[in-house]
């Protein structure tokens, strides 16, 4: 029986607002862009369009009449996704304290500003809200740098050697157009931006505070992630004003998602569950292998279920139950729920079944789901008077193999959408 549970994780383990805007039409992305609503409604349009009042008008032969969209009831524009990857250069990432990451060419800084040439030009970022700058040598380094933590004593220079990675502590002092100027043990030395891995600045004591009331998201096909207050969306740019960086404009063409958030409603993904139980298909819970995220699947990908992407959610396997506690504001829950698209390219079928549990009891049951399945809606789930939200992730009829599930922009609501709306 040993044998059998050691050749079974093996095979497991391989498997692995708001000016008047034009517009943003398709016509110049080739494909359509995808509307995701608190509801878990998703609309797919050929043109969006963003008024001064904060409604959408989407228009498009699959919205047949096309509806109009209060702003406050979207989660989130999801922009076509089968687009060339930004080219591998000499780009790095800069991510700051709030959460945000900014991608960029490095032009210039000294101790106070890093400035960067980005899709949206030059732009000025305060070094004291930056918490980290990572170089394209960190790709090559793994995991043992890149899961190196910031001090708060110094700062902190990764370096890449011939025989892996370098620390030095000390201080940032500039950034050149092909170096930076680091004061460390033995006294202020250039390093060559192609020899260094991250510059990790020294803790402030506020990193855990992220930035939760910006009222948008924007995600870029770069990897940048940058939110703000939405200020126009037509079909040339995306203008977003960041407490950061000021006022933005992002060309259309480089972004992949636009996420909303209000006062109504908090994305689950942003809270802490209570309890976490994951069981493998055989063997014990120590055996499990894919734990669940944040905003991405269990292997660190896409949220995607049948083409359709979520900028928001939690991707688990099988069997997996979290429960999270909510508030007497709580009315109602919504999430579109299916299998991850990675499953299309293994050798598995991926079939399983999703629960929703109020205060231990089943409010919603999905039926068996296989990857390719379109993503289903969950409905009918109210939570006035309830304590406890339980998100649940079962076998389906065969073995755990595959069973890759995605709860797509889970929202816990408060007020004005009830789960019969």
């Amino acid at each position: 029986m040993e044998a059998w549970k050691r050749l079974t994780l093996a095979f497991c383990a391989s498997l692995l607002v708001a000016a008047p805007t034009a517009g943003w039409s398709a016509e110049t992305r080739g494909e359509t862009l995808h509307v995701q609503t608190l509801r878990g409604e998703t609309y797919r349009a050929d043109s969006v369009t963003l008024s001064s009042e904060g409604i959408l008008t989407l228009a498009g032969k699959e919205n047949d009449p096309a509806p109009d969209l209060t702003l406050a009831d979207v989660l989130a524009i999801r922009f076509p996704a089968h687009r060339p990857a930004a080219p591998a250069d000499n780009r790095v990432t800069v991510e700051l304290r709030d959460g945000d990451r900014v991608a960029g060419i490095i032009r210039s800084g000294d101790e106070f500003n890093l400035e960067l040439e980005t899709v949206a030009g030059a732009t000025k970022i305060p070094l004291e809200n930056i918490a980290a700058v990572r170089f394209p040598a960190l790709r090559e380094l793994g995991r043992a740098a890149a899961g190196r933590e910031a001090s708060a004593d110094a700062d902190i220079l990764l370096r890449s050697t011939s025989k892996g990675i370098d620390v030095v502590e000390g201080t940032l002092l500039s950034f050149e157009p092909d170096q930076l100027v680091f004061s460390g043990p033995v006294g202020d030395y250039p390093f060559r931006y192609e020899e260094v891995a991250a510059v990790l600045l020294m803790q402030l004591g506020n990193e855990s505070e992220a930035a939760t009331s910006a009222k948008a998201q924007v995600d870029l096909v770069d990897g940048a992630r940058l939110s703000g207050s939405l200020v126009a969306l037509d079909a040339s740019k995306v203008i977003v004003e960041s407490d950061v960086l000021g006022r933005l404009e992002i060309p259309a063409r480089t972004v992949s998602a636009v996420g909303f958030r209000n006062d109504r409603f908090t994305h689950l993904s942003e809270l802490d569950p209570v309890e976490v139980q994951e069981t493998p298909y055989f063997g014990e819970d120590a055996d499990f292998l894919f734990g669940w995220k944040r905003d991405r699947t269990v292997t660190g990908g896409e949220l995607q279920v049948a083409g359709t992407s979520f900028q928001k959610g939690l991707g688990v396997h099988s069997r997996s139950s979290l429960t999270y506690e909510i508030d007497d504001s709580a009315t109602s829950f919504h999430a579109l729920v299916g299998v991850s698209d990675e499953v299309l390219a293994i050798p598995a079928d991926g079939r399983l079944i999703f629960r929703v549990l109020v205060d231990g009891k089943t409010a919603f049951e999905s039926p068996l789901l296989e990857a390719g399945d379109p993503a289903v809606p969950v409905t009918g789930v109210t939570l006035e008077g309830a304590s406890r939200l339980t998100l649940e992730v079962d076998f389906g009829d065969a073995s755990d193999a595959g069973d890759r599930a995605v709860w797509g922009n889970p929202v816990v609501v408060r007020g004005g959408t009830s789960a019969s709306e």
